[in-house]
Order: C-alpha cells, then sequence, then structure tokens
C-alpha cells in the first residue's frame, strides 16, 4: 500500500470518527515515518 493511500484512509477514519485519539508515541512516529 502507497503512502498516499494511507493517508486517504487515515483521512476517511478520522472524517467517520466522533471521537479521535491520536496516539504520538515514540513507536509510533518511528513507524510512519515522521
Amino acid at each position: 500500500m502507497s503512502e498516499q493511500e494511507n493517508i486517504l484512509k487515515l483521512k476517511a477514519m478520522i472524517e467517520a470518527s466522533d471521537n479521535i485519539v491520536f496516539f504520538g508515541g515514540a513507536g509510533v512516529s518511528t513507524e510512519s515515518g515522521i
């Protein structure tokens, strides 16, 4: 799956959710390439 597809999927999940919880720990950031 391309990075573009991941972004679109994430965007759809955020738009569909009423309660957003963002986990920005070191492991998440590293895996995401941030």
